[in-house]
């Protein structure tokens, strides 16, 4: 499995709202992991900016699950 793309992520986002435009009001929940053994609410704007990234996943339990660990390349959602 390749890992998501902010550019993915939107264009498969707008795919779905030209399905079914209902999408656009249903609320977001994303995977605890890569193999989707839980999943949690997503209740904020995505961290862009890579000193913000850093310092949430050194503030956190760490980074896993992901093949891109530079700050400069990731963004968070959740």
């Amino acid at each position: 499995m390749e890992q998501m793309t902010v550019g993915l992520l939107v264009k498969r986002l707008i795919e779905a709202c030209h399905k079914d435009p209902s999408i656009a009001n249903k609320k977001i929940i994303v995977a605890d992991d890569n193999e989707g053994n839980g999943y949690h609410g997503m209740f904020y704007d995505p961290t862009t900016s890579p000193k913000d990234v850093k310092a949430n996943i050194d503030a956190s339990n760490g980074l896993y699950d992901s093949i891109e660990t530079n700050p400069n390349n990731l963004i968070i959602l959740g």
